[in-house]
């Protein structure tokens, strides 16, 4: 039941790695007042890990949150 799990991972990972490979070209980004240079490919892969963090924080506080299962008595 695990393997098509971690199939499923490799392959997004592959993509991901593949997508951030091809666009190495420089792009301006602007952030509220900022303005950032940097290649197409940096900006892809931090995009993806904040994305990853984001899920992984709301995961975790989500089954942290959980009210404890108790079962019942007979």
């Amino acid at each position: 039941m695990k393997n098509w799990k971690l199939i499923l991972i490799a392959a997004g990972l592959l993509f991901v790695a593949v997508a951030v490979i091809q666009n190495t070209e420089e792009v301006v980004t602007k952030l509220l007042i900022f303005e950032v240079r940097m290649p197409r490919a940096v900006l892809l892969f931090a995009t993806f890990a904040v994305g990853f963090v984001v899920g992984v924080v709301v995961t975790l506080r989500a089954k942290r949150s959980e009210p404890a299962r108790t079962e019942p008595t007979s």
